[in-house]
């Protein structure tokens, strides 16, 4: 009984860590899976973040991507321009989003390959 106590106490206690961490406002991922030059689509295709999150694409795919925002809030701009760099395995590319509203993004390579972000105030 005393092993299992303090055994399932830092488990839950690092579980709630994890679970803060990932709803956390500063930062979040969108992944270009594996496959995604043969069909698969950026995972989530939708999200919803506030002002001034960060999001990082990860291209987890063997296949040459690239992020082109083609439709973003009136004032707003894409820091660093769009579209980004050439994106290959294990590449990735980050943009901190401030102006509310939806941004729409695409991979120039493969068109079926579609996202929006909403930025809420």
């Amino acid at each position: 009984a005393l092993i299992n106590g303090p055994l399932s106490l830092p488990a839950k206690t690092a579980q709630a860590a994890t679970s803060s961490a990932s709803n956390s406002a500063s930062g979040t991922t969108i992944t270009i899976p594996l496959g995604a030059g043969n069909g698969a689509n950026f995972s989530p295709t939708s999200l919803t973040v506030a002002s001034g999150t960060t999001i990082t694409f990860v291209s987890q795919d063997t296949a040459t991507h690239n992020i082109r925002f083609t439709v973003i809030p009136a004032g707003a701009t894409i820091p660093g321009g769009t579209p980004s760099t050439n994106l290959k395995q294990g590449n990735t590319y980050t943009v901190t989003l401030t102006t509310p509203g939806t941004y729409t993004f695409i991979c120039d390579y493969h068109t079926w390959m579609t996202g929006t972000i909403t930025v809420t105030g």
